[in-house]
C-alpha cells in the first residue's frame, strides 16, 4: 500500500508545472558558455577536414535563441525560439515526431525533474537533451549533445533573463 502511494506521488511530481517557468526571456550573452569555444574544445581530436566541418556545424547548433518564450497550453509546453522556431511537448507524453529547421525528422519528449523542464530531441544522427530551469532572475539552459561522430557528449550553458511586463 504504502509502495503504490508512494509510486502514484513520485509520478504526479514529475509531472507538476513549475510556475515560473512560463514567460518571456532574453540571452545574457556574457553569462553564459561561449558556442565557438565549446565546439572548439569538442572537436580537438578530429582530424583536420573533418574538424573543421563538425565545428562549424557544432557551433551554429550550439549558438543559443537571442529570445525564448514559453507557454503553457493546456498540458503542453510551446518553447518558441526567435524566427519563429518552435516545440511543443506534453511532459511524460508521447515521443512526437517533428521537422527541424534543416529538414531532418527529429523526435521530441519532454518531462518535468525538480521543477525544471526537460527536452529530448532525438535525430539519425544524435541527441540533445536540453534542461530549462527557472531561477530568480530567469532561465538556466543546459544543453547536452552527444554526436555520432564524436567521441563524449558536448555540454553548454546559456543564461536568460525574464522580460519585465
Amino acid at each position: 500500500m504504502y509502495a503504490l502511494v508512494a509510486y502514484t506521488l513520485l509520478a504526479v511530481s514529475l509531472h507538476t508545472v513549475p510556475d515560473s517557468l512560463p514567460g518571456r526571456y532574453t540571452l545574457d550573452p556574457g553569462a553564459g558558455d561561449d558556442p565557438a569555444q565549446v565546439a572548439q574544445r569538442a572537436t580537438r581530436d578530429l582530424g583536420r577536414l573533418a574538424r573543421g566541418r563538425m565545428r562549424s556545424a557544432l557551433e551554429e547548433a550550439m549558438t543559443p535563441s537571442r529570445t525564448l518564450e514559453i507557454r503553457l497550453e493546456g498540458g503542453a509546453y510551446l518553447v518558441v525560439q526567435e524566427a519563429g522556431r518552435s516545440i511543443r511537448v506534453v511532459p511524460g507524453g508521447p515521443e512526437v515526431e517533428q521537422e527541424t529547421p534543416r529538414g531532418e525528422r527529429a523526435w521530441i519528449s519532454g518531462t518535468v525533474e525538480a521543477g525544471s523542464l526537460v527536452l529530448r530531441m532525438r535525430t539519425d544522427k544524435g541527441e540533445r537533451l536540453q534542461t530549462l530551469s527557472p531561477n530568480p532572475d530567469g532561465l538556466r539552459v543546459r544543453t547536452r549533445y552527444s554526436l555520432d561522430r564524436l567521441r563524449e557528449p558536448v555540454t553548454m550553458e546559456a543564461i536568460y533573463r525574464r522580460d519585465k511586463g
